[in-house]
């Protein structure tokens, strides 16, 4: 059955991919008019997403966007998924402050069997279409992109520039086992390299991600240019109140439900702390918070796991489990706690570090990827080999040593602050675009 289905989904796919830049060539190619000359101070720009949820890329997108629609440019987000409730978006998407349009949702994408990028990659395309159309009725002066490069070619029959956000390599996000795994892969993976090349300006999130890029696509040329994720600190509690510690104190784990994630270290961590100082039981409680979306598997089996982890290691009266916390319950609980805990390896650059540093609250994580350039070691937090035990090392040193982790906390958010404010971040991405569009 996986093999018909994956054979039924590769004719539509590539059947798919004919028709649909047939059609795009004939339709596009011969435009009456030439696009109109940019006004540098309202710009037109669109944004394409596939999937505007909530997650690390999502936020980026939506931070951009506000941030350049506060600079006074029109902003639009075309996206192939977007809910209104309130646990599966963030609330700019919502409450009418981005102008967000959703085609392509009919099109499958949750279903049995596998063939997840050919479906994803189908409802781009499409997507990608629909922009090509609305740019003829209400032109655009420029496109961003970011996530699948698949459809970059098809958008540049608009005449307009493309900047490509590329967050990390798809073709690293998935193993290679099998052999017909790694036939389907490959033209995918040729597809990936050539056609991200294809865009006009390409950022990356972090150094690391940079070098990644520079060492796994072999067709791009282009200047790779790192622009950070920016954080909004316009409303931040941490600006309006002084954080202070009570009776019992609190630390948190903040990540989706996903086993890449590695949120497990967090748990054992803790569990090794309180082994390394008993008289932490009942003073100290571990908030595991994050994403969480009952139509994913992985998310309900990952969320499970944890729970019986916690139960495995007598914790059971020790460890809050929380999905879904609104912008303003995170912030709160990110506030309150002694320190964060960030346990995804070589996360490819990973905001939530920012996030509890603007919020004076440093960072254990781990010293792999984006985070070695956002948790300053002995500094703003600790980066460590994701080991149990040198987690909960460190974690007894911050509980029994509070007003080092206060002093921890004030100077992350000082240097947060400096690197990754949203008027440093949109003032730079603002220039870039003024640059492609003059």
């Amino acid at each position: 059955t996986g093999v018909g289905e994956r054979s039924m989904w590769s004719i539509v796919y590539y059947l798919g991919l004919l028709v649909l830049g047939v059609v795009a060539l004939i339709y596009f190619t011969h435009r009456s008019t030439a696009n109109p000359t940019p006004d540098p101070d309202h710009l037109n720009i669109c944004f394409i997403h596939p999937d505007l949820g909530i997650g690390g890329a999502e936020k980026l997108v939506v931070e951009y966007a506000v941030g350049l629609q506060n600079k006074g440019h029109n902003v639009t987000i075309f996206t192939a998924f977007h809910s209104m409730e309130e646990e599966l978006s963030f609330p700019e998407t919502r409450d009418g402050t981005l102008n967000v349009k959703l085609f392509g949702n009919f099109l499958p994408l949750h279903t049995k069997g596998s063939m997840r990028l050919v479906k994803a990659l189908i409802r781009f395309f499409y997507l990608s279409l629909v922009v090509l159309r609305e740019h003829k009725k209400h032109p655009y002066d420029l496109i961003i992109c970011d996530q699948i490069s698949a459809t970059i070619p098809l958008l540049k029959i608009s005449g307009l520039k493309i900047l490509f956000y590329c967050h990390f390599p798809d073709l690293l996000l998935t193993e290679r086992k099998s052999l017909p795994k790694k036939l389907y892969r490959f033209p995918l993976d040729i597809f990936e390299d050539i056609t991200t090349s294809q865009a006009d300006v390409l950022l990356v999130n972090s150094n690391f991600t940079k070098g990644i890029v520079r060492d796994t696509f072999k067709f791009v040329k282009n200047e790779l240019i790192v622009l950070y994720p920016s954080v909004d600190m316009s409303n931040s509690l941490a600006l309006r109140t002084k954080k202070i510690f009570g009776d019992k104190v609190t630390i948190i784990s903040l990540n989706r439900y996903e086993r890449k994630k590695n949120i497990g270290l967090a748990i054992e961590g803790f569990s090794n702390m309180l082994n390394l100082n008993p008289e932490l039981k009942g003073y100290v409680t571990l908030i595991i918070a994050g994403g969480y979306n009952s139509n994913l598997p992985e998310n309900v089996e990952y969320e499970i796991e944890l729970i019986q982890l916690a139960k495995k290691l007598n914790l059971e009266e020790h460890v809050a489990f929380k999905r879904n916390l609104t912008t303003e319950e995170r912030d709160n609980y990110i506030r309150e706690s002694v320190f964060m805990l960030y346990t995804p390896q070589n996360e490819h650059f990973g905001i939530v570090p920012v996030e509890a540093a603007l919020l004076e609250t440093p960072t254990i994580g781990c010293n792999s990827g984006g985070p070695r350039e956002t948790i300053i070691h002995e500094e703003t937090g600790y980066s460590l080999n994701p080991s149990a035990i040198e987690w909960g090392e460190a974690m007894e040193t911050l509980i029994k040593d509070l007003p080092r982790a206060l002093e921890m906390g004030v100077r992350a958010q000082e240097i947060a602050l400096e690197r990754f404010s949203s008027n440093g971040t949109i003032d730079k991405l603002e220039n870039i675009i003024l640059d492609m569009v003059s």
